[in-house]
């Protein structure tokens, strides 16, 4: 692996159930560094659309579930974070942000690959105010039947890390979680506002820690 892929200042990682509120986090944190920073952005999921698309499936939550499972199940829980570390440019800096991660294989494959840059955020949200989202929303994979929106979030509720899901196991390991309680201009005021302390506390430890070596 290139090592020239390690060089992001930051890996800010995005985990949560279905509407929990990624977008609106992805969207918070780019404007919080989009003009100081070249922001690079990669969803985990389109790797696992291109399969489904590529096997000529029907994309619903179904059939990205059996492919992103399949993938696991051979190649381990971290396989699509590592496939798409793998497919990175090559870049000196700047913020990579990478979105819908399910799995705690692949927040271990982040940080692995790079370390201390890596920061994870989790997001939830009520069911009723996700279930609204997705009605709204209207993404091709999502159902438009209430009965069956709920059935597809208590499958991936379920915990399986191997070759699954494991959104619980995935939020323990979160450096910040939003719960989104606020209205949405108070929630990116609240995401931007965690993540800077976290980055601050994080760059003054490791500060303290280099004077302390040398």
């Amino acid at each position: 692996m290139n090592k020239a892929i390690k060089n992001y200042r930051l890996v800010i990682g995005l985990t949560g159930p279905i509407a929990s509120g990624k977008g609106l986090a992805l969207k918070a944190i780019r404007s919080l560094f989009e003009e100081d920073e070249d922001i690079r952005s990669v969803l985990l999921s389109d790797y696992i659309r291109d399969a489904v698309r590529s096997q000529g499936q029907e994309l619903t939550r179904d059939t990205l579930r059996e492919a992103g499972n399949a993938l696991r199940a051979k190649a381990g829980s971290g396989a699509w974070a590592e496939m798409m570390i793998n497919n990175l440019p090559k870049v000196d800096s700047g913020v990579l942000l990478v979105d819908s991660i399910r799995n705690p294989g692949e927040i271990d494959a982040l940080r692995k690959t790079f370390g201390k840059s890596v920061i994870i955020v989790a997001t939830d949200a009520d069911v009723e105010e996700r279930i609204a989202r997705v009605l709204k929303r209207g993404r091709e994979e999502d159902s438009v039947e209430i009965q069956e929106i709920v059935r597809q979030m208590k499958i991936e509720m379920e915990r399986n890390p191997e070759t699954g899901f494991d959104l619980q196991q995935c939020k323990e390991m979160a450096d910040i979680i939003s719960t989104g309680k606020e209205s949405k201009i108070e929630r990116i005021a609240e995401i931007q506002s965690e993540l800077s302390r976290f980055i601050s506390e994080r760059e003054g430890k490791e500060t303290r820690e280099g004077k302390r070596v040398a």
